[in-house]
């Protein structure tokens, strides 16, 4: 979408001073749309379409729209595409927990390794094992070692934690 895009519903004013008319006018004049988009620096298609949005008459989302009397109105027919409070709730709950988790998990590291599994994977950056190596005074070789065998032990103390089924269902 170009810098003067009319999809960002442009204003009715700047609108009709590129058409010389009110966007609700006739628009008999042949190639009005043409020098409106010429103007505006748009495809011809998005003038047209402006236009239809402008002249089309307003209609309230209280509308009902359907013939059977079933009280269906336009808001009905809008979907709401978030979550519902009870997936929400579960997410947040169950995001605590794995934090919790990991927290735990992450206790039962060496520093060196808490270190490496931090860096590599929790900071957001994701060091280089070349980086690592030179903080740590070990080659990068060394570095995959530890991170391998750290991670290894919190898939360990994690999956202990979730084959508790009593901690899937516990009060947050």
């Amino acid at each position: 979408m170009g810098r003067g895009s009319l999809n960002l519903l442009l204003p009715r004013q700047r609108f009709s001073a590129a058409s010389g008319r009110s966007a609700a006018q006739d628009d008999g004049a042949p190639g009005w749309q043409e020098t409106v988009a010429a103007k505006l620096a748009v495809p011809l298609a998005e003038v047209a379409a402006m236009h239809q949005r402008l002249t089309a008459p307003d209609m309230s989302l209280s509308t009902p729209v359907d013939v059977t009397g079933g009280g269906t109105s336009l808001q009905d027919r809008i979907a709401d595409e978030r979550d519902d409070p009870e997936l929400v709730t579960l997410k947040a709950r169950d995001g605590r927990r794995r934090r919790q988790w990991l927290a735990a998990a992450l206790n039962e590291l060496s520093p060196r390794e808490r270190l490496i599994i931090i860096a590599r994977w929790l900071n957001g950056v994701g060091d280089t094992l070349d980086t690592l190596g030179r903080r740590l005074g070990v080659s990068k070789e060394r570095v995959r070692q530890l991170e391998s065998r750290a991670l290894d032990k919190l898939r360990r103390v994690i999956g202990a934690r979730i084959e508790q089924t009593a901690d899937l269902f516990a009060s947050a």
